[in-house]
């Protein structure tokens, strides 16, 4: 085998790894639309969320009229320190 040969033979193996890692990402985030799509359809009731904290627990209950939006939310949770501090940079 000559260094031409084995170089286009380690192309193609770098193009088909790149090409399957986009196929992955992409399935990875379909099934995650599909999964929170169908999330909201069967909604049922009340979802109690707890949230442990220094001081004790933080309840926050979340009802199907929580999750109907244009779009997707994006929930994040953090520290109130961190968001005061992140607030104040802000300014």
């Amino acid at each position: 085998m000559t260094a031409t040969e084995a170089q286009q033979i380690q192309q193609n193996a770098n193009l088909l790894l790149s090409y399957t890692k986009q196929i992955d990402l992409w399935s990875e985030k379909d099934f995650w639309r599909k999964w929170f799509k169908m999330y909201k359809k069967y909604f049922k009731g009340k979802k109690i969320l707890r949230i442990l904290n220094a001081l004790g627990t933080n309840t926050i209950i979340l009802d199907k009229g929580n999750l109907n939006t244009k779009e997707d939310p994006d929930i994040v949770i953090k520290a109130r320190s961190d968001v005061t501090k992140q607030n104040e940079e802000a300014r």
